[in-house]
């Protein structure tokens, strides 16, 4: 999670998890169990750039956790985003797009259940880039 950080006219928005990562390919007849972690839930997050803090909540409505795709919305600074990311293992990439903008992000997450957090850093269309850190509030 996914740590959500962005920038969209002048405000950081902080979405968890746009990362792309390939599936993997198996040679067995199971595909093999690369997103391990649970993110669905809401996500209370917090995005530094430039000297400035910016909260945000992120929701993961879907994923897979056969694949470790997952999607949901990150709302701050007054807009609402469309989230999209992957998850390996405990390491997740996602992307935060909406109104021509977009946020790049990698996290690592670490707990479980209303105990997990995340942490990582993004960058944006704005070129501007930091880190964020989120807990999870609700599964």
């Amino acid at each position: 999670m996914i740590k959500r950080h962005w920038v969209g006219r002048g405000a950081v928005v902080v979405t968890t998890v746009g990362l792309a990562l390939g599936q993997l390919a198996c040679a067995s007849s199971a595909p093999a169990p690369v997103g391990a972690v649970d993110v669905r839930g809401s996500w209370e997050m917090v995005a530094s750039a430039d000297g400035s803090q910016y909260p945000q909540t992120m929701r993961i409505q879907s994923e897979d956790l056969t694949t470790g795709k997952f999607s949901g919305s990150d709302v701050g600074g007054g807009a609402t985003f469309a989230v999209t990311g992957s998850l390996s293992g405990a390491a997740a990439t996602f992307l935060t797009s909406g109104g021509g903008y977009t946020s790049n992000a990698t996290a690592r997450i670490s707990g479980s259940g209303l105990n997990a957090t995340m942490a990582g850093t993004f960058t944006d269309s704005n070129h501007r880039s930091g880190t964020f850190t989120a807990k999870r509030t609700s599964p």
